[in-house]
């Protein structure tokens, strides 16, 4: 009798095991077009970004932008927002005045190399930064649907890729700030990344990503230290990891500053600009999107560190950021005419806002509703916005339609 019931639960648990395994695989068919779906719609997004630089193309190409033209021929002089290429080419491997980095004459000298190569100078850097800016964009999209793809699901990676696909900050590339805007964002993922999980490869991984970030602009140092500060101060079991992996960031990030750092310092910032100077901005940033932020600090949330991590880094990365312009450190120039800081921030705040959405729709009942909206007012704005700066990069406003237009803009 008991072998007979130990057959009868044996083939009772193949049985059960058999009709789980034909559900968990009709779950996963079920779940299959949620990806694909959102595949689909990343593509488009890259499409749609694609298309809106040809069309910025074809305005630079045709005088049509307001494009600010520095040490150029007469017939392209100018002023305006777009300014693209200023600096010139600069001493290779060396700390620069502006206090840029080594890696900052790396960019600079090899985008300038490989201008050359074209026939007009003159022409071909202002296109190649251009079309520079659409390509890191499209990687920093890229990064985004990836990284919230692994952190949440497929729909919330496609939110992401939207945001920074309607991101104002993205239509006035300058030089290397689309690529340090990459960087920037690909360090915090990766710190993310570490955070989660706290392994020796995540670890190296965050530590080499965040020094290549730095070494192309040293502002960026103000997302990295808002995340690790935030997470230091939460999480009391880790500290000493924490400590430890801040150490060897600054250790290795301070030995390529001698000697160089300390000449530029010490013979103090050669910029000359007569634009204005102190005035508080968050220039070419939708302020929907830097309040959306702060949703990762709601009571409910305290106990996601983080969560609450990221939205120290957004918050100290902007604090840091109108010091130094209110000082004079930094310049603060108004609305069109500010400058780039805040565009190195942009991919951190897309990720902000997308995890403490996800976090409060996540939380069901009327949270999930007020999460729901408070997602769809933030892409609408997001749009909007984008939308209103175009007419700053356009001469005219009807060039952006007329370009746009498949049939009639070519």
């Amino acid at each position: 009798m008991q072998a007979q019931r130990r057959a009868e639960r044996k083939w009772g648990a193949r049985l059960s095991g058999m009709s789980q395994a034909k559900e968990g695989k009709t779950e996963a068919a079920e779940a299959r077009p949620g990806p694909r779906l959102a595949g689909f719609g990343f593509v488009i997004l890259q499409l749609v970004s694609l298309w809106i630089a040809w069309v910025h193309w074809q305005g630079l190409r045709r005088g049509l932008l307001r494009h600010r033209v520095i040490d150029a021929p007469d017939h392209l002089e100018g002023t305006g927002v777009l300014e693209l290429w200023v600096h010139g080419t600069q001493p290779w491997f060396e700390w620069v005045p502006f206090i840029h980095p080594p890696g900052y004459t790396v960019f600079m000298n090899g985008s300038a190399w490989a201008a050359e190569a074209f026939a007009d100078f003159d022409q071909a850097i202002f296109q190649q930064i251009l079309w520079q800016g659409a390509a890191w964009k499209a990687a920093t999209m890229a990064l985004l649907f990836w990284a919230f793809s692994r952190w949440r699901t497929p729909g919330w990676a496609l939110f992401a890729a939207a945001l920074y696909a309607f991101s104002s900050n993205t239509l006035r590339p300058f030089e290397h700030y689309p690529l340090a805007s990459l960087l920037s964002g690909f360090a915090l993922v990766a710190l993310v990344e570490w955070a989660r999980r706290g392994d020796r490869s995540s670890q190296r991984l965050a530590v080499g990503a965040v020094l290549l970030a730095v070494m192309l602009h040293l502002s960026i140092w103000f997302v990295v230290g808002g995340f690790v500060a935030a997470l230091f101060f939460q999480w009391a079991g880790r500290r000493r990891e924490i400590a430890t992996l801040s150490f060897v960031m600054i250790g290795l990030f301070l030995l390529t500053t001698y000697p160089g750092l300390y000449k530029v310092l010490f013979a103090g910032n050669s910029q000359v600009d007569s634009g204005p100077h102190g005035t508080l901005t968050i220039e070419w940033t939708n302020p929907v999107l830097l309040a959306s932020c702060v949703l990762v600090f709601l009571p409910a949330g305290w106990r996601d560190r983080v969560g609450v991590s990221l939205g120290s880094a957004v918050l100290f990365f902007a604090t840091v950021t109108l010091g130094l312009q209110h000082l004079q450190f930094a310049d603060g120039q108004p609305y069109p005419f500010s400058l780039h800081y805040f565009e190195l921030a942009e991919p951190a705040m897309c990720i902000a806002a997308v995890w403490g959405l996800s976090a409060l729709v996540s939380r069901g009942g009327v949270q999930r509703w007020l999460g729901l909206g408070a997602a769809g007012l933030l892409l609408v704005s997001q749009v909007g916005f984008y939308i209103y700066c175009q007419k700053w990069i356009f001469l005219n406003i009807h060039w952006l339609w007329i370009l746009l237009n498949p049939l009639g803009g070519g």
